[in-house]
């Protein structure tokens, strides 16, 4: 059904914005007038009426309320988007003097921080929603986050997004946090020790977990016996792991916040401010696609997917916001390798590519020495998921310039065999001053132009 939709939508010249599994956000090309565009919307509409199974009338493709007017909701106004990556976008519309009136933002990525302020405390200078907070999906400060991202852009700074329209965003980020786990259990396991049990942490218990800010190298170095000497070697001081009991006090329940393993008060200065925990948020990569990274802009590009096996998951989501601010929880994604021929067809690709470009290219391409890669290649037994991960990447990288290299090489065949039809094979090679035997096999396919000869005929040709 998405396929269908995006189709239909660019046999339209239209294009779209973002999607979901059962959505599409259809975007107006700068050229074509409102009218026009809603006539095509409308056609692609009404392209699925007759795959209604349903009771009601009309298509299964529905044209969502957000893209009409507040004041008018029979009349539809223009819509904009303002996309940072998958499932983190907004959609809003324009007041007279320009300025953004949200209609959806996304929480995607914010759902793990608590709410900083509420709307008994609302921000100053941010107009208040002209749609209730429940119908867009977002919290007041969320919704504030938004609002000012697109202010930002529109103001022609996306890249600077200023995080200081609130006092509270100055104040530690916190994310809720429960023992619902083994391995979550597990982070308190030094703290628990010499505790009796009714202080201890307990499974499912509720607690706050403030953000630990990584560049506050707050727990003293300890020392690490070294093996070969035997004298103590001070290990380099890390950050703190803060955790605290829960309040719905936020100023109260940080000032008595501990390290979860050592137990040791953790000083305030130590944590994450909300508007430093905010501080990409704008910026998210989308590693979906291409022109997606921190500072592109623009149209982006599918990347393209080789299967070289199937690797078996729990579930499809593991908490990464979560697990970056909190840590990693090795339950939270259960993961159960690849089956031994899938293993075993993803070797031998390897093996492929290793010939066709040499083991040394792939190895420097996978940023890892030809030695480990020649020990992978040996075989399965010997391959870790991780560096065989690395490897098809490179492999990826590698098959990729190939192909625009055969690209290039066959565009400049077609224009060398142009050339040499108007000006006789002789006349071609002196002009250029190239060798008419190599030229004619060249022609012929019979051998391939050099990375010289390619270089000179390039900046010819554009000449």
């Amino acid at each position: 059904m998405l396929a269908t939709t995006e189709r239909l939508v660019l046999d339209e010249d239209l294009d779209w914005s973002f999607c979901d599994t059962d959505s599409m956000a259809i975007a107006k090309p700068d050229w074509m007038g409102e009218a026009d565009f809603q006539a095509r919307v409308g056609r692609v509409v009404a392209w699925f009426a007759e795959l209604n199974p349903y009771d009601f009338p009309g298509s299964i493709l529905k044209v969502e309320d957000v893209n009409f007017s507040l004041d008018n909701p029979g009349a539809q106004e223009p819509l904009y988007c303002w996309a940072v990556s998958a499932k983190r976008y907004a959609l809003f519309n324009l007041d007279p003097d320009g300025r953004p009136v949200l209609r959806k933002g996304m929480a995607h990525g914010l759902g793990h921080i608590r709410a900083p302020y509420g709307e008994k405390n609302p921000a100053a200078g941010i107009p208040t929603p002209t749609t209730p907070l429940g119908d867009m999906g977002v919290e007041l400060w969320q919704h504030d986050l938004w609002w000012t991202t697109v202010a930002a852009a529109l103001a022609g700074h996306p890249d600077k997004v200023e995080l200081n329209y609130h006092p509270a965003l100055n104040t530690p980020a916190i994310s809720r946090y429960a023992a619902t786990t083994p391995a979550l259990l597990a982070w308190f396991k030094a703290y628990n020790q010499n505790l009796p049990y009714a202080r201890q942490v307990k499974p499912f218990g509720f607690l706050l977990a403030p953000f630990a800010d990584p560049f506050f190298k707050g727990v003293p170095s300890r020392p690490d016996p070294d093996a070969k000497s035997g004298k103590a070697k001070p290990k380099p001081p890390r950050a703190f792991r803060p955790i605290t009991s829960f309040d719905k006090d936020h100023a109260k329940a940080v000032k008595s916040a501990f390290d979860r393993e050592t137990g040791e008060p953790v000083p305030v200065a130590a944590l994450l401010t909300v508007a430093e925990a905010l501080a990409l948020y704008h910026l998210h990569p989308e590693s979906k696609f291409h022109n997606a990274d921190y500072l592109d802009r623009g149209v982006t590009q599918r990347r393209h997917v080789r299967v070289t096996g199937i690797r078996h998951i729990g579930k499809e989501a593991n908490r990464l916001e979560e697990q970056q601010i909190l840590g990693i929880d090795d339950d939270a994604q259960p993961d159960y390798g690849l089956l031994p021929d899938d293993f075993e067809t993803r070797v031998m690709v390897l093996r492929a590519t290793a010939k066709a470009f040499g083991v040394a290219e792939l190895a420097r391409r996978a940023g890892m020495s030809a030695k480990v890669a020649r020990r992978i290649l040996k075989g399965p037994a010997l391959a870790p998921l991780a560096l065989t991960g690395r490897l098809c990447v490179a492999v990826a990288a590698l098959e990729g310039e190939a192909k625009e290299r055969a690209k290039r090489h066959g565009e400049l065949i077609a224009w060398a065999a142009k050339q040499r039809d108007e000006l006789g094979i002789a006349a071609f090679a002196r002009l250029f001053g190239l060798d008419a035997k190599n030229l004619t096999k060249a022609l012929d396919g019979k051998r391939n132009f050099s990375e010289a000869t390619v270089t000179r005929l390039t900046a010819l040709q554009h000449k």
